[in-house]
């Protein structure tokens, strides 16, 4: 698939319209002819190149794609032209440079103060001092004669070099913090522990005092926030949620062009507040989701993501089974639509939740189906964790369905699941040794698992693999279920009343 296929496929219904009716529509190019071919077959080069010879015999397709190339990606620069405040700052910059050139430094002048004035506000440092660069040129040339201005010029140059020196430090900070992250969403040793603590005592993070700008305080609560998130230290994580919160309503520019920060931002003061059962703060968080504007489909589907997973935990808490049961049927159609296009933590947490809340009202059909509808996705991510308790969750709904041999199936995968990747701690052991205990059929199923639950009583105080809170939930209650000898559902309903 050549750039304009891959270009044309991106694009979206209005851009496709715009491209169609307001430029090639009164063009009878060889390029509006390939762009209405693409658009019909998409990458089926053959069709489209058959086509293409017949429509204009004399063509040449690499020539006209090249064509359709440029005019595709000028299209888009125009229509999007005003969404980007950077991109209305570089377009002043070529005018500046262009009214330099020809000596017009009446209209220099005033473009550049109009430049300065918007990289300012919105800390475009690059485009900032590229400005200020153009601004010393001038004195230097003597085209402005307040002389005097010029050490101003030059100082505040510094300034701005060292803002976004500092912006820039605070973000390979969050880099080496994401990518500990994003290897992996636990705490799982102590040498991961020491990783933190590292970037944690880094100077730069002793005070908010030492972020020189507001891009700055914005990776600083960041940093701030995920440590304490990960640590568990759930009250100083949620004080650093909400300044973070606070600065996006506080400065509109940054909310817009750091969206997807504000959304994760309150999808996180959300969970924090379902841990800690605060459902006013809950709901606070879910509604600015709700009511940010989106800029674009990135926005869209992580907004839906992160409102439908904490709305099902919302509504749960506060016992809404009708809502609930609304926003399960709007997550279900939004897999659907969306997930090819969501975030794989995003994914799987969806999916982890859709299937829960089925499982725990005895829909186990209904689980099932969910995880075979999207199981090409389950077992295809990075997200272990997530697997693993869908795992969980298949298990009880194999069970609680009395499908022996479906049963032992899934046991036997999950087993060799946890085995291949090297689960071997504690807790993952007591993990393994449930699903042994479980499939032994053995008379002393009920001892074995009340020995087992003893030792996860005690697991907490002393494993800091007390980070699998979901799993540690999950494995309990299967385990007292089956020692009650009640089915999975109607326990967990009992617990909750």
């Amino acid at each position: 698939m050549g750039l304009s296929e891959n270009i044309i496929k991106s694009l979206d219904k209005d851009e496709l319209r715009f491209i169609s009716r307001d430029v090639l529509a009164d063009q009878e190019s060889q390029a509006a002819k390939l762009f209405d071919l693409i658009g019909e077959f998409g990458d089926e080069e053959e069709k489209i190149a058959a086509r293409f010879k017949r429509a204009a015999p004399k063509g040449n397709l690499s020539v006209v794609r090249n064509q359709l190339q440029h005019i595709l990606l000028k299209s888009i620069e125009q229509r999007h032209a005003d969404d980007y405040i950077f991109a209305g700052v570089n377009s002043l910059l070529l005018q500046i440079r262009i009214f330099a050139d020809r000596s017009a430094f009446d209209i220099v002048k005033k473009l550049l103060d109009k430049a300065l004035q918007t990289a300012e506000e919105n800390e475009l440092f690059t485009q900032w001092l590229e400005l200020l660069e153009i601004k010393l040129h001038l004195y230097q040339t003597k085209n402005y004669l307040e002389d005097d201005k010029a050490a101003d010029i030059l100082s505040m140059s510094k300034v701005v070099f060292a803002r976004y020196a500092n912006h820039q430090a605070y973000r390979w900070l969050l880099f080496e913090q994401m990518l500990l992250m994003n290897n992996n969403f636990i705490l799982r040793t102590e040498e991961d522990k020491d990783k933190w603590e590292q970037i944690r005592q880094h100077e730069l993070l002793s005070d908010i005092a030492q972020a020189l700008s507001k891009k700055a305080r914005i990776e600083y609560w960041i940093i701030q926030a995920q440590y304490y998130n990960i640590f568990k230290q759930y009250d100083d994580a949620q004080r650093c949620f909400q300044e973070l919160v606070t600065l996006f309503e506080e400065n509109p520019f940054l909310k817009q062009i750091r969206c997807m920060d504000f959304l994760w931002a309150n999808s996180q003061l959300a969970q924090i507040s379902y841990f800690t059962k605060d459902t006013a703060s809950m709901h606070q968080a879910l509604e600015a989701i709700k009511a940010a504007k989106k800029h674009n489909d990135i926005e869209q589907v992580a907004a839906f993501t992160y409102y439908t997973n904490y709305g099902m935990a919302y509504y749960d808490l506060i016992n809404d089974k009708p809502s609930l049961k609304q926003l399960l049927d709007e997550a279900h159609a939004g897999l659907r639509t969306w997930i090819a296009r969501i975030k794989p933590d995003g994914r799987i947490a969806l999916l982890v939740s859709c299937v829960s809340v089925w499982v725990e009202w005895g829909e186990y059909e209904k689980a099932l189906a969910i995880i075979r509808e999207f199981s090409d996705y389950i077992y295809t991510e990075n997200r272990l964790d997530g697997k693993i308790v869908l795992l969980f969750y298949e298990l009880i709904a194999q069970i609680e369905s009395g499908n022996e041999l479906m049963v032992n199936d899934t046991l036997q995968n999950f087993n060799r699941y946890l085995l291949r990747h090297n689960f071997k701690s504690e807790f993952e052991q007591l993990m393994v040794r449930f699903l042994k205990v479980i499939s032994s059929h053995t008379p002393t199923v009920k001892e074995e698992l009340s020995a087992l639950k003893e030792q996860l009583l005690v697991l907490p105080e002393r494993s800091i693999l007390d980070q699998h809170r979901v799993l540690y939930q999950i494995l309990m209650s299967m385990i007292d279920s089956r020692l009650s000898g009640t089915r999975y559902h109607d326990y967990i309903a009992a617990a909750k009343k």
